[in-house]
């Protein structure tokens, strides 16, 4: 099973001490098993002879289980905080396209749901191998009552055992099922909260989104039922089992054999011994089942990140070298970024670009929905990779072995920007120079930064792109840009960005490339110059571009 595999790969504590505890702890219950058994023999006699015996057996009992349970539980909760650590470093090294194609849902509910699932079935799974070590120990004490016994008892249970099986597997199809469509249904439920000013504002929408989730719901129920049913089944048939043992020791062998009346008592005593490993075996084989589909899921996971992630020995490029501090320039030679579908289709092209970005220029990019503007900045802060062509900074190709570095000039505001409460990557805040921040762009009274976060983020959208501002001076990045960071401000506060914050981080040599839409700002006197996109081709500036690339190269590249 993949959860058997899954842990031998990840524990570091040795299988030969577990089993050996655990074999201690089976052997010490059909010990006592049989102390009981033949204490009840001689019932007249002197049985206080049985108790030091038995209250050895009894500790050992205690002592293993406990050593079991506790041992194995802790070691299965630090391999799961490894494979966490692993898989966020393992993102963290992925580039945003791979982020993309993996889905944020499918990495959300590895890293957490999935490793949930093992981690609450970690103590089930000990129980149920120490159950099956136990039936193993009370198999042999009733094969030493009656071999026959044991022949006609285990033709039994391996009767029940292959019908069982086939249920088992029609269980681990249901659950694995469920879980898919309840990632449907977080996916789903991920809409509605994400986009509920667009779902209040058409009804239709909000319809449709419904009967998607309300479907994604009753499919995902559906199939818990179906597993659920299932899983009552095998229970049913474990109880059932217990009843035809009993019917086979009973009824069958002295039908067969002479057998002793209290051999017989014996007999039926260790039948009804294995009841209870027999119930935990079932009770625990959906959470197993569980488990195992969790550890499939999750080295699912690991694998597509891995077919889309180099390790970094592996990463092709020269380290950057900046002689010109902070940069020269940036040089987009040839361009070319290509969206494709799974079947390997273009469904959108950016480029061929040609452009070149001079260190503390000011630089506005302009262009409807879907014309590559938001691409554009992907390629520019090396979030994406050209499909054809390259991006140099001072002369030298960007690649996935130096992106790094080179993002490290860049500090963006995307128009989907993330807020931290926390200011990550930053080291001896001055709370001193936060405080005025927060006053300069009308938020002291809207939140605080106390310790080392903000106490809240509960702002308007406008208030959180000025407290993402507030951010971005704080880390004090040579090259600004900005994703239609104004679009959802006051027009008081839109001026102020455009008429005295730009400018003032333009007079502080800083590099700023804005995206918007303003154009009555597009005049002032601190723009340098307005790239529009349309379709993914620069159609307003693009002579410029061009002649600026041979002033840059001295040569005719690239061809009018």
């Amino acid at each position: 099973m993949k959860i058997i595999t899954f842990l031998r790969r990840e524990l570091t504590l040795s299988f030969r001490l577990l089993a050996l505890i655990a074999g201690i702890s089976g052997l010490s219950c059909a010990l006592i098993l049989a102390v009981i058994n033949k204490a009840a023999e001689q019932a007249n006699e002197n049985v206080l002879s049985f108790v030091p015996v038995f209250i050895t057996l009894v500790t050992a009992y205690i002592f293993s289980q406990r050593y079991l349970l506790l041992t194995t539980a802790n070691h299965i909760e630090e391999a799961l905080h490894r494979i966490r650590v692993r898989i966020v470093a393992k993102i963290q090294d992925a580039e945003l396209l791979t982020l993309e194609r993996i889905g944020q849902t499918e990495i959300y509910t590895g890293i957490t749901k999935e490793l949930q699932s093992i981690s609450r079935a970690s103590l089930v799974m000990v129980l149920m191998v120490q159950s099956l070590i136990l039936m193993f120990f009370a198999l042999i004490y009733i094969a030493i009552q009656s071999l026959l016994a044991l022949i006609l008892y285990a033709g039994l249970m391996t009767m029940i055992g292959i019908f069982s099986a086939r249920r088992y597997k029609r269980v681990a199809a249901s659950i694995h099922d469920s879980l898919v469509q309840e990632n449907v249904l977080l996916e789903a439920t991920e809409h509605l909260l994400h986009g509920f000013k667009e779902v209040k504002m058409s009804e239709a929408r909000r319809t449709d989104l419904n009967r998607h989730i309300t479907e994604a719901s009753h499919s995902a129920v559906d199939l818990i039922a179906e597993s659920n049913a299932l899983s009552a089944g095998l229970n049913i048939l474990a109880q059932t089992s217990l009843y035809l043992s009993l019917a086979v020791l009973v009824f069958i062998l002295p039908a067969i054999i002479s057998i002793d009346n209290r051999e017989l008592v014996k007999l039926t005593s260790a039948v009804l011994f294995l009841v209870a490993p027999l119930v935990s075996m079932l009770a625990g084989m959906q959470m197993y089942t569980g488990a195992n589909v969790s550890a499939e899921r999750i080295d699912q996971l690991e694998a597509a990140i891995d077919r889309h992630v180099r390790p970094m020995a592996k990463r092709r490029g020269d380290d950057l070298v900046m002689r010109d501090a902070p940069f020269r320039d940036i040089a987009f030679q040839d361009v070319q970024f290509d969206y494709v579908d799974p079947r390997g289709g273009v469904t959108f092209r950016l480029g061929p670009l040609n452009l070149v970005i001079t260190s503390g220029e000011t630089l506005f990019i302009s262009g409807g929905n879907g014309s590559g503007k938001s691409t554009f900045l992907r390629l520019l802060t090396s979030l994406y990779f050209p499909t054809r062509g390259t991006v140099q900074v001072d002369g030298q190709r960007l690649s996935e072995s130096n992106a790094a570095a080179y993002r490290e000039l860049f500090g963006v505001i995307f128009y989907d920007y993330h807020l931290f409460d926390r200011l990550y990557g930053l080291r001896h805040i001055d709370e001193n120079q936060v405080d005025t921040l927060l006053q300069r762009f009308r938020l002291a009274d809207k939140t605080r930064f106390k310790g080392d976060r903000f106490e809240t983020l509960d702002l308007s959208t406008g208030q959180r792109r000025r407290l993402a501002l507030v951010v971005h001076y704080l880390e004090d990045k040579p090259i600004c840009v900005f994703d239609e960071w104004a679009a959802e401000q006051d027009p008081d506060f839109r001026r102020y960005f455009y008429t005295c914050i730009l400018p003032e981080l333009k007079a502080q040599g800083k590099t700023v490339i804005a995206v918007t839409h303003d154009d009555r700002y597009y005049d002032l006197d601190y723009v340098d110059r307005i790239i529009r996109f349309e379709e993914g081709q620069v159609v307003m500036g693009a002579q410029r571009e061009r002649e600026r690339w041979r002033q840059r190269s001295g040569s005719g590249h690239p061809d009018d």
